[in-house]
């Protein structure tokens, strides 16, 4: 019996380790309103803003990410992913310099003063997936 146990205590420990996935993100932007923090289902990941985070050895499942950005000006990034087995996927945070559909979408209420005065509440951040494995 004990040779079982140990048997199936040794495949499940293979198993958690052989699944184990990663989400990394970062910026190569300069800018300090580009440094962020990263919550992941609700709990925060880091506890200072920065330029990289990267979460390992997390088990497939349903994962809500929430980037919040170090100016107040600049909306949070949500998305909800879904990570398979041994998957590793690596976000890169962009600056977007023109207004597209995608601010109306995070939450930027732009009029069209806003707009025309070229103020930094018209540039936000945007993650672009780079790559998945």
């Amino acid at each position: 019996m004990k040779k079982i146990i140990l048997t199936f205590s040794l495949i499940f420990a293979y198993f958690i380790n052989y699944s184990q996935g990663s989400i990394k993100i970062y910026t190569d932007l300069k800018e300090e309103t580009a440094q962020f923090m990263v919550w992941i289902n609700e709990e925060p990941q880091d506890a200072y803003p920065s330029d990289e985070v990267e979460i390992e050895d997390l088990l497939p499942g349903k994962f809500i990410i929430q980037v919040s950005f170090n100016a107040d000006t600049i909306a949070d990034w949500v998305k909800t992913i879904k990570l398979k087995k041994n998957e590793q996927v690596v976000y890169k945070v962009v600056k977007m310099k023109e207004i597209g559909k995608e601010a109306g979408k995070i939450g930027r209420n732009l009029n069209k003063e806003t707009r025309e005065a070229g103020d930094d509440l018209i540039q936000y951040y945007r993650l672009v997936k780079e790559r998945e494995n």
